[in-house]
């Protein structure tokens, strides 16, 4: 019965398997940051596209807010526009969308939203 006990064989199996589920949420949690991260950059992309149409005329502030949210809409039907010419001279928008809508595997602590503001000058 003692040779049993000091027999490392399988060892290194048993503990692999104790580890498993941690290097796993890990995993997981680098797959959600990331997907996060890309929403977050395609959100700003579109916001300073729709800041520049504004700025040049092409699109009026209704129009670029449905723009906003039509176009984000593959990621997240939850967002939040506000959009405004401050002093006439300055195209500000404030966007927001829960994080959970990107999130691919719920990983992420809590419920948050993520805020991205942009400004644009007016050019007319």
């Amino acid at each position: 019965m003692g040779a049993i006990r000091k027999d490392q064989a399988g060892s290194a199996t048993i503990e692999f398997l104790i580890w498993l589920p941690v290097l796993m949420f890990f995993l997981l949690l680098v797959v959600d940051v990331s997907f996060v991260l890309f929403g977050k950059s395609q959100a700003l992309r579109i916001i300073q596209d729709a800041n520049r149409a504004v700025s040049v005329g092409a699109l009026e502030v209704p129009e670029a807010k449905q723009f906003i949210s039509d176009s984000f809409a593959p990621f997240s039907s939850n967002t939040t526009v506000d959009m405004g010419v401050v002093d006439d001279k300055l195209i500000s928008t404030t966007f927001s969308f829960p994080i959970q809508d990107l999130a691919l595997t719920y990983s992420l602590p809590g419920n948050g939203d993520i805020t991205i503001t942009a400004q644009h000058f007016l050019e007319l």
